[in-house]
């Protein structure tokens, strides 16, 4: 009887043991919790972030000509070069501040063949190409702005950004949406433009072109033109998609 009794005690014993060491955090346990904190942090900064209008877009700036190729020149010797330079880095700033990527085909005075401005959207593969330019002319009198465009499909875009542009008085005269056969254009297989933002051999708008708050406020409209663009983009893709799917499920 006392070894039934002594061995029921040790057989308990042994329990409680298997029992409390279970219950002891083992540092593999603590491991994984620090993980799973630490996964959960993960997503929650994710979460926060804060994400513009365009993120996951991918627009390619061009400005215009650049090196020994000056563009046109002002009557207070006043380059297109220039001018197309500074717009571009202004609108890369407040493009990315949307949340988009932003590529540009020249940040500094350097000359880029037309062949490698094209090859910039395809390689890196862009969801928009914009080029920026300043007209001239013989005739002193010619003034305004213009944008073109080359494929059809890409006039929806041309006409979107020139309406946001003008949609207020921005003291320049508007010459309105146009075909234009431009290598820039021809060459791009993404939706493209090219924006003449004024006659820099115009006096006036030579003036203007070189203000700062004229750069400004034309690229806040390029870049609410850029969105309403998107917006609609995206409403068309998901129109599409889902007339697509009612299709399959009626089949």
């Amino acid at each position: 009887m006392k070894k039934r009794f002594f061995a029921l005690i040790i057989v308990l014993g042994f329990v409680l043991i298997f029992i409390s060491t279970n219950n002891l955090p083992t540092v593999e346990s603590e491991h994984e919790e620090e993980l799973t904190s630490l996964n959960r942090m993960a997503v929650k900064a994710a979460n926060l972030e804060v994400k513009g209008e365009l993120a996951g877009e991918k627009i390619v700036l061009d400005a215009g000509h650049g090196g020994f190729d000056s563009g046109s020149v002002g009557q207070n010797e006043t380059y297109e070069k220039d001018i197309a330079l500074s717009t571009v880095l202004t609108l890369k700033d407040m493009l990315e501040d949307k949340g988009a990527t932003v590529l540009l085909t020249r940040d500094r005075d350097d000359f880029v063949s037309l062949r490698s401005r094209t090859q910039v959207a395809s390689t890196h593969r862009a969801n928009l190409f914009l080029s920026i330019h300043t007209d001239g002319f013989e005739d002193a009198e010619a003034k305004g702005m213009t944008t073109y465009y080359y494929s059809d499909q890409d006039e929806i875009m041309a006409d979107t950004i020139h309406t946001y542009i003008f949609k207020d008085n921005i003291d320049t005269e508007n010459r309105g949406v146009d075909f234009g056969n431009y290598q820039v254009l021809r060459d791009t297989y993404v939706p493209a433009v090219l924006l003449e933002l004024g006659y820099i051999t115009n006096v006036e708008d030579e003036q203007l072109l070189n203000t700062e708050q004229f750069q400004e406020t034309v690229s806040e409209r390029i870049v609410q033109g850029i969105i309403q663009y998107v917006t609609m983009r995206t409403v068309n893709n998901d129109e599409h998609n889902y007339a697509g799917e009612g299709h399959m499920i009626a089949n």
